[in-house]
């Protein structure tokens, strides 16, 4: 019966978006309020239960910082169930985490944002819906952090927690809607998020701003270490371990990746250290 019923929802959803988003993204608060109106309507709003959902889109350092995330999360809400969206070139980085009861790994085909709404919509239905979130939350600040507010949004999740337009996300600054839209002071804030998280101005780590979001509902982090979501990681023989990230975004960076290795194997020399690479294999390799 569920399914049907959320056939239906789809089915709606996908015919306003199509009459008020195809042709002009400024549309976008009356698709909004149809939306919210269809949500409550299918008790998808307001039928939650004890699911949350945790978004994670950016690359492998971002990726890597949200593993002591997780942990806290789960610590903070023991009893629930947490799914993971993340993206398929970080999903190494949590392919075994502990904390998750499920992790979809999502790569969608259109940067256009018209295009990715739709690809959203469809992905939300078809794995998210089921879950009827509580709450989610977005732990990107800049970069992909438009398209994991609308997953959280299009999830159905109740309260959903994250960090706004205020940081300035350049996802789409090649778009002509992005550029339109925005330009015209356009936020989307007032409708993805439920808590829209203002960190201290003083608060410059990007590890320390993903913990805000759960000292922000009230919660005292202590541990704010990431993890390694491996097992061999902690059958190596004892000795020092350092966890690395082996790539770089572009090879003109101040420190590109060979210069990296290189330095790696000279303080190997001195002092034995026991390397952990991370992330996907064919990078690791080339490097060696």
């Amino acid at each position: 019966m569920e399914i049907n019923v959320y056939n239906e929802l789809y089915d709606k959803i996908k015919d306003n978006y199509s009459s008020y988003l195809k042709s002009d993204l400024i549309t976008f608060p009356v698709f909004a309020n149809i939306v919210e109106k269809l949500f409550n309507q299918y008790n998808l709003r307001n039928n939650s239960k004890k699911a949350i959902l945790v978004t994670q889109l950016n690359a492998l350092g971002d990726a890597f910082l949200t593993t002591g995330f997780l942990r806290e999360l789960k610590q903070c809400y023991s009893n629930y169930e947490i799914i993971l969206v993340c993206s398929k070139e970080n999903y190494s980085i949590f392919d075994s985490c502990p904390y998750c009861s499920k992790i979809y790994s999502v790569k969608f085909k259109n940067k256009n944002m018209k295009e990715l709404l739709s690809e959203i919509i469809t992905f939300s239905y078809e794995n998210l819906w089921q879950y009827k979130f509580e709450m989610s939350f977005s732990t990107h600040w800049g970069d992909l952090l438009l398209p994991a507010l609308f997953i959280n949004w299009f999830s159905g999740a109740n309260q959903r927690i994250g960090y706004g337009e205020h940081t300035k996300s350049m996802y789409f600054k090649n778009d002509i809607l992005y550029k339109s839209t925005f330009g015209q002071g356009f936020n989307f804030d007032n409708y993805l998020l439920t808590d829209n998280v203002k960190n201290p101005y003083n608060m410059y780590l990007d590890l320390d701003r993903k913990f805000y979001l759960l000292e922000h509902l009230g919660f005292k982090i202590i541990n704010k270490s990431p993890e390694v979501f491996n097992s061999t990681f902690y059958s190596l023989p004892n000795g020092k371990k350092v966890a690395m990230l082996l790539r770089a975004s572009s090879p003109k960076k101040k420190y590109p990746v060979f210069k990296l290795v290189k330095a790696l194997k000279e303080i190997n020399t001195i002092e034995p250290i026991i390397y952990i690479l991370l992330g996907d294999k064919n990078d690791i390799f080339k490097e060696f």
